[in-house]
């Protein structure tokens, strides 16, 4: 047993059936060696597809949407069809994602050879690829190119296959992409994609500001000449025009053995020259000044902090005034004016220090664009007189703007217990758009336990502790783990080793749940249309935070007024990103961009996600290696940089911006009557897509709708 104040170790209970496999797939028990080439795991999956599919030996078959999971092992949904035709619209230089998936019914592994005919919309063909997350669970995120056209599926297993189709400047029309799927020795089947072009284009470069953060060095180039270059290709794909440069890349604030400017641009034009592909509109400078410009006197960190003056005293400001404006005016000797660049010297941070900060650049040069992500307190004066008039770009993040982020409310339960007792608890949770935060706080010498928790379908975890010897309640709470969504729980149970359940209703069978559970900002409610056992289980939803402030005064002041820039940057809350949802934690966070007038929107982060995640944190890589030592086999190295599903639904989402931007140019310009109407699906898209954000089909449909009205409103060209 473990004592309170150990960390909580939360893990799925199971039934697990020890089998061997040798080489040659052959079922080892013990002495007895009998040839069975199918996993029991694998042939009861394929038991319920027989159930439909009875003479099949695979079944070629479409997800609701390309966004949803799927299991390596797939049981058949729910009014599963073979998938023979998929529509889809797009603009001339759109990009636009389909998929199918292929499972294999038969007992051994089949090789499928998966091609397409080149018709004028281009078309690239991958696989997804199984990727291991922090609690070992697999998803299938990673979009690998197919090698040679060539597949191979185990028995049992299903195999997404993604469709990455570019308008590339193609001719408004109708066409026809035929996937042809031939496995070896078996009947072939097609998969016929019609495609509608329509006769308009994206903006280029898209109307708000796309960037990214991460750590891009010089280095690179040198290391692997090829990698950058696949960088910037990448992110230019993506629709990325500003760059954001890490501290490293800077000129340095360096002093030499006299005490003056030790000036070197040469990394920093290296580095720039390093983005070429890219052709950035604007370089996003993060400066960190913890550090790289506070350290004085002193060779720890960074050398240049050695003679330095002490930061901020009249020595350090003269030194820092002569560096800044030495850089600004290298900048425009390389041709990049004020508009090519901003400064963002702190990242998420507040106070006098900052404010100071951000007041010296505009004290050294008022033209010097500032970029502020910190806080903005209570005070709309404090606002107006040390933040708004020196930061020309305010970049809150997303759900704490809206008030959404974080542990907002929870269900909780007192529970009286012994001291010196062993004691288990156990409960079923399914995700319904939030992970779980769970807490134990103990009224004896550990005050507080928590751990996170997480599952797509129903799963058990236990927790077992010993109470120490003053220790004689707990109160058990239970958190949805992002703002203002909702928590599956069921048959919670807390006893220890010969006892009764201690929580009342934790079969969550009650009329109304409120009676036994206590509610902070949240709700608690009986769902009786996903249940772990019995008639029901618990639904737990925390309510908003107050954002009054900020998405009021704050926006009024720092945001769009007066031409300044209004960013966000957003990234799933809670959850390892590799199991969030790319549809509603990658995609829709720029339709909320859109409905609060923002005009600049990243994600954290962009590269090095990793093939094997178990244990070691959040994986918030939107790309991935084929030169990393765990990169699974399979994968293919045509490329170095391989894109994820969260990358392409943040590409999606941004296309959705630029089609919402263009409905409200093409109301401007159109007809009254046309107008009002455009004006009305405008308003009932954005209120249908995100009230629902569990539904992926709803964004695909508003995009449809809204091409349809631009082209109505715009005159043929």
């Amino acid at each position: 047993m473990r004592k309170e104040g150990e960390i909580m170790k939360v893990r799925a209970s199971c039934c697990v059936a020890l089998v061997l496999f040798s080489a040659h797939g052959l079922l080892l028990r013990g002495n007895d060696v009998s040839e069975k080439r199918t996993n029991p795991s694998a042939q009861g999956v394929i038991d319920q597809w027989r159930l439909q599919f009875q003479d099949e030996s695979y079944v070629c078959w479409r997800k609701k949407s390309p966004w949803e999971r799927l299991n390596q092992l797939q049981a058949p949904p729910e009014n599963v069809q073979d998938c023979k035709h998929i529509s889809l619209d797009m603009g001339r230089n759109e990009y636009e994602s389909t998929s199918f998936v292929l499972t294999n019914l038969s007992e051994g592994p089949l090789t499928f050879n998966v091609t397409h005919d080149p018709i004028g919309v281009s078309a690239t063909l991958r696989k997804a690829v199984w990727v291991k997350v922090d609690d070992g669970s697999s998803v299938n995120d990673a979009l690998s190119l197919i090698d040679d056209g060539r597949v191979v599926i185990p028995s049992g297993e299903s195999l997404e296959i993604w469709v990455a189709l570019h308008g590339n400047n193609a001719a408004a029309g109708k066409y026809k992409q035929t996937i042809n799927v031939s496995p070896k020795g078996l009947k072939s089947q097609t998969v016929d994609i019609a495609v509608t072009v329509h006769d308009l284009f994206l903006p280029e470069p898209l109307p708000l500001a796309v960037f990214f953060f991460e750590e891009f060095t010089g280095e690179w180039r040198r290391t692997k000449p090829n990698l950058v270059e696949a960088y910037m290709s990448d992110l230019k794909s993506h629709y990325v025009n500003h760059a954001f440069v890490h501290p490293d890349d800077l000129p340095r604030l360096a002093v030499d053995s006299k005490g003056k400017l030790a000036a070197d641009y040469a990394h920093f034009d290296h580095v720039l020259d390093s983005y070429q592909i890219l052709a950035p509109k604007t370089f996003i400078f993060f400066w960190a000044p913890e550090g790289y410009l506070e350290p004085s006197g002193i060779l720890g960190g960074h050398p240049e902090a050695k003679g330095r003056p002490k930061f901020m005293t009249p020595q350090w400001r003269n030194l820092f005034r002569e560096w800044l404006t030495g850089w600004v005016a290298h900048m425009k000797a390389r041709g990049i004016g004020y508009d090519g660049f901003v400064m963002h010297p702190y990242d998420e941070k507040g106070g006098p220090k900052v404010q100071a900060m951000i007041q010296l650049i505009k004290e050294v040069d008022p033209k010097i664009l500032v970029l502020y992500n910190g806080g903005i307190g209570k005070s709309a004066e404090s606002i107006k007189k040390n933040i708004a008039p020196y930061a020309d770009a305010w970049m809150p993040y997303l759900y704490h703007y809206l008030g959404t982020g974080g542990i907002n409310g929870d269900a909780t339960q007192q529970v009286p217990l012994k001291p010196n007792t062993d004691y288990t608890l156990s409960f079923y949770i399914k995700n319904a758009g939030s992970s779980l935060y769970l807490s134990l706080s103990f009224n004896g010498s550990t005050s507080r336990i928590a751990d996170e928790a997480d599952a797509a379908d129903w799963r058990e975890y236990n927790r077992t502790f010993t109470t120490s010897s003053d220790t004689t309640q707990v109160q058990i709470g239970l958190f949805p783990n992002v703002g203002n969504k909702a928590l599956l729980i069921d048959d919670v149970v807390l006893r220890a080793e010969s006892g009764p359940n201690l929580i009342v209703d934790g079969s969550m069978e009650a009329m109304d749940l409120s009676d036994n559970w206590s509610v902070n900002r949240a709700t608690i409610v009986a769902n009786t249309k996903d249940v772990h056992s019995g008639k029901q289980c618990a639904e737990i939803k925390s309510l908003p935070r107050q954002s009054g402030f900020a998405r009021t005064v704050g926006k009024q002041l720092l945001g769009v007024e007066d031409g300044k820039f209004f960013w966000t940057y957003a990234n799933p809350v809670g959850i390892d990103p590799g199991r969030a949802s790319p549809y509603s934690a990658y995609r829709l966070p720029v339709w909320l961009a859109w409905k609060e007038e923002m005009n600049g929107f990243a994600t954290w982060a962009y590269k090095n996600g990793r093939w094997n995640g178990t244990k070691k944190g959040p994986n918030w890589g939107l790309v991935y290696r084929s030169d990393f030592a765990d990169c699974p086999a399979g994968v293919s190295k045509q490329e170095l940089v391989i894109p994820s599903k969260r990358w392409e639904a943040t590409r999606d989402g941004l296309e959705d911006y630029a089609y919402l931007y263009l409905l409200t140019q093409a109301i401007c310009d159109g007809s009254s009557e046309a107008g009002a109407k455009a004006k009305s699906l405008l308003a009932s898209s954005m209120e249908e897509v995100l009230n629902d954000e569990n539904n992926p089909l709803l964004a695909d449909k508003a995009k449809r709708q809204i091409i349809e009205a631009i082209c109505e409103l715009t005159p043929t060209r």
